[in-house]
């Protein structure tokens, strides 16, 4: 039998919790999450698998090949994991349990370990962040081996910006500076002489008031699944869902990004630029879009209908040669356009909060966002943001990035 190390049991163990869980109810899956908190509180995490792993080991002559002995030791490890995470009990403890079931065989055995693993995690409280290994890994190699402590800031944080927002949503001050910028005016009219601003802060109240009572009961896993496959400038993913579809869940996950540990600070920097010139070089960026796809268009047309003789080996060709030609000068044209804003600051790179990141993939779990696009761009930051609360107050209330900004105005303290 291949020799096993003490990481390789600690996860083998955690996956049987996991199998346990899905078997058995809550109970034993509050005790999968609760060492997965146990690990995200580690100074070390990757070292305190290591002297975990090697704490539950069932070897030596506990090593019955019969199918029941097996699966005994499977559970028994399971159970050994949760003692040693969340009981603290001592070598001479654990060394205790591991004689008493040594040789077993017996269902009605393997059925107490069971019984204990689900007495012991049903007893564990105040769960809050979950952090997958990848995590941690891909964390250390990038600079951020406080990752745990900065997730659960990020959470902490959010939970008060969050509340917050909703208190002053709520509020009868007539100070609504926070909330026009990223969902249009308060009192703005509505079709027909109603107030059409009445209804969108009734939505937006809604979906505060369900991100918050998610980020107070439930739990937050942080992944890295898809980290070698979201593009560069992607910080996290998360998988959108009605509100019905999540309270069934028992945690909100979030897959975070390569850009997640290299660009991600306590608040965000963002360059907010002249609302005017930002929307004529935003409206114009949105015409030259659609001379892209114009341009697409006829082509595919152009080859589908057979634009050219038959015998015309380069006609397909030389479409593609226009084509590509026009494409050309509509980039060139683009990147004119672009220029006409302001260059960012030297040494001020663009940073986003960790509790805005959360906020953003929350609202995608939890209330179903989107990351709303208009002419084919993404209205993420707070430049896009502040011109969709403008011109299409309706979308914004879709955003997830608007959610994300507003909500950070309370990140700071208010006196």
């Amino acid at each position: 039998m291949a020799f096993k190390s003490g990481a390789e049991r600690f996860d083998e163990a955690l996956g049987t919790l996991l199998s346990l869980g899905a078997k058995n109810g809550e109970e034993i899956y509050k005790g999968y999450k609760g060492v997965l908190e146990w690990l995200g509180q580690q100074a070390n995490p990757v070292a305190a698998k290591g002297v975990a792993g090697s704490q539950i080991s069932v070897g030596g002559v506990f090593s019955d090949d019969h199918p029941m002995a097996k699966e005994i030791r499977r559970t028994l490890r399971a159970l050994l994991l949760l003692l040693v995470t969340r009981y603290g009990l001592t070598q001479s403890e654990l060394k205790a349990i591991k004689r008493k079931y040594d040789g077993s065989r017996s269902p009605a055995q393997l059925n107490e370990i069971v019984s204990s693993i689900k007495e012991k995690s049903s007893r564990i409280r105040n769960l809050s962040v979950l952090i997958d290994s990848k995590v941690y890994r891909h964390a250390g190699e990038l600079g951020m081996p406080d990752v745990a402590q900065v997730l659960r800031a990020g959470r902490d944080s959010g939970s008060r910006v969050l509340g917050e927002a909703y208190a002053y949503m709520n509020s009868a001050s007539d100070d609504k500076n926070f909330y026009s910028p990223w969902f249009g005016d308060w009192d703005a009219k509505g079709k027909n002489g109603e107030y059409g601003g009445k209804m969108y802060r009734e939505v937006v109240k809604d979906k505060l008031k369900k991100v918050l009572d998610a980020y107070l009961s439930k739990s937050l896993s942080f992944t890295a699944e898809k980290y070698g496959s979201l593009n560069a400038n992607v910080y996290a993913t998360a998988v959108p869902q009605s509100y019905e579809d999540f309270i069934g869940r028992n945690y909100i996950e979030v897959d975070l990004g390569r850009h997640f540990f290299t660009s991600t600070s306590s608040h965000s920097s963002e360059i907010v630029r002249d609302d005017a010139l930002f929307a004529d070089v935003l409206e114009r960026l949105f015409r030259l879009n659609g001379e892209e796809e114009a341009i697409e268009s006829a082509y595919r047309k152009a080859v589908m209908d057979g634009d050219f003789h038959w015998a015309d080996k380069e006609g397909p060709a030389r479409l593609a040669y226009d084509r590509d030609a026009r494409l050309r000068d509509v980039q060139e044209r683009k990147d004119r356009n672009k220029e006409r804003l302001p260059r960012d600051p030297p040494g001020r790179p663009k940073r986003i909060s960790v509790t805005g990141v959360i906020l953003h993939e929350a609202t995608h779990q939890v209330v179903k966002t989107t990351d709303v696009k208009i002419s084919g761009e993404a209205m993420y930051g707070p430049n896009y943001c502040r011109w969709l609360s403008k011109n299409h107050p309706d979308q914004a209330l879709l955003n997830a990035d608007s959610y994300r900004l507003f909500c950070e105005e309370f990140l700071l303290p208010r006196y």
